[in-house]
């Protein structure tokens, strides 16, 4: 497994030559769920339940749209089926706002991720496979974008809904007692997908065209003792969409990519991660017109221990 986390680092670098680097609607990107084997709970519902949250201030994306992040991810182990094996419910949500009123946070655009999946542990390896939609609606959109500083506006709204099939596979990596080198890669179908915008945009870049996507994560952690730790999160993902008729390309795709470093502090439950990132978007999605958007970003997450 240690030559396809280097083969992913690889892929990182090369997909930062060729092409822009872009994020996704997926408020749960940050985090990898691997359920531990568990013998406590085989036979039971609700054997266990997890909670991560996280609050960022970002600087530089499009419209200041970044300017401030909210995210909230709850797990629900439903039914544990073996030591081994279990049914899970991930919920996931994302609020951002832009600085643009009199107290500096003038909310703008919420996300909401649901999927219900099987887990399975093998002796080296986690697999996940399940249904999930996610969608994102406008706050108050019938204010001006730029809040309190413009009284007069007409209103837009943009939707988007995704709904599909999923299927991954995470592996941890001791490297020694200090540290450890995880890697995940995650392949998605699409079912069904809205982009509904008002007015309409005559765009090609539309969600509602969206078939499928590969993703793939590398996290290098290491301990300086049992409460300190540094830590590398990143990931990237690749997406496929169909082209509206009358466009040259059949098929086309978009680059999703976050680069995170992070100082963690750990507890009997979990952990507290004080971190900094950088995330393009190629399409913002506040938005009704796509436009790509960067966002460097400082902040703190709270996460259970399950959470990587």
């Amino acid at each position: 497994m240690k030559t396809l986390s280097y083969i992913f680092i690889y892929s990182i670098i090369m997909a930062s030559v060729f092409q822009p680097l872009r994020s996704q609607i997926l408020s749960t990107r940050n985090l990898v769920a691997i359920l531990p084997n568990d013998t406590a709970g085989v036979g039971k519902v609700m054997a266990s339940t997890a909670f991560a949250g996280e609050f960022g201030r970002g600087f530089g994306s499009a419209g200041g749209d970044h300017a401030w992040s909210l995210k909230l991810t709850g797990l629900a182990e439903i039914y544990r089926f073996s030591e081994r094996s279990a049914l899970v419910f991930l919920l996931g949500h994302e609020m951002n706002a832009n600085p643009w009123n009199d107290i500096a946070f003038n909310p703008r655009v919420a996300h909401w991720e649901e999927n219900i999946s099987y887990y399975y542990n093998s002796d080296n390896l986690s697999w996940q496979a399940g249904f999930f939609q996610r969608c994102k609606h406008d706050i108050d959109n019938s204010d001006h974008p730029e809040g309190d500083r413009q009284r007069e506006n007409t209103p837009v709204k943009r939707n988007i809904i995704l709904t599909g099939l999923q299927g991954g596979i995470s592996s941890i990596e001791i490297n020694d007692d200090n540290s450890f080198l995880m890697s995940t890669y995650k392949l998605e179908a699409y079912l069904f997908n809205s982009d509904f915008r008002a007015p309409d945009t005559l765009d090609n870049k539309s969600w509602k065209n969206l078939r499928a996507s590969f993703s793939a994560g590398l996290r290098y952690h290491h301990k300086f003792d049992e409460t300190v730790s540094i830590y590398n999160r990143s990931n990237a993902t690749l997406l496929f969409f169909s082209a509206d008729p009358g466009y040259e390309q059949d098929v086309y795709s978009e680059y999703n990519a976050r680069i995170e470093f992070g100082l963690s502090l750990a507890g009997p439950s979990g952990s507290i991660d004080i971190f900094t990132a950088y995330e393009r978007f190629f399409d913002e999605v506040a938005d009704v017109v796509p436009r790509s958007s960067d966002v460097f970003q400082f902040g703190v997450r709270m996460r259970a221990g399950i959470f990587y």
